[in-house]
């Protein structure tokens, strides 16, 4: 094996300059449009008026969309979709019979 000359304490001066990561300039936005956070909770001064999200849709309509999903023969109950066999229907049911 042949010595290089460096130091094993020596900086590489090839990458002094670099910064890294480098600075990507894109713009995030998320898919239904509301931030993922508050900027005025992380200290940055907020120019805008809040995001108000939509209303839910009426029980009745989650309803019948999870029993739509879950394609069973069970019926059209929120006890029955809390029990179904799908895990994502089942903590949907969960979730949204208390709303």
């Amino acid at each position: 094996m042949r010595a290089t000359g460096r130091r094993i304490d020596q900086p590489i001066d090839a990458a002094a300059d670099d910064v890294y990561p480098p600075q990507l300039d894109v713009t995030i936005s998320p898919a239904d449009g509301q931030d993922w956070v508050d900027p005025g909770l992380l200290g940055a001064d907020v120019d805008s008026e809040p995001v108000v999200p939509p209303d839910y849709a009426p029980p009745e309509e989650l309803l019948a969309s999870l029993h739509t999903a879950d394609g069973s023969d069970a019926p059209a109950t929120w006890d029955a979709m809390a029990t179904s066999d799908d895990p994502a229907v089942r903590a949907l049911a969960t979730f949204w019979r208390d709303l």
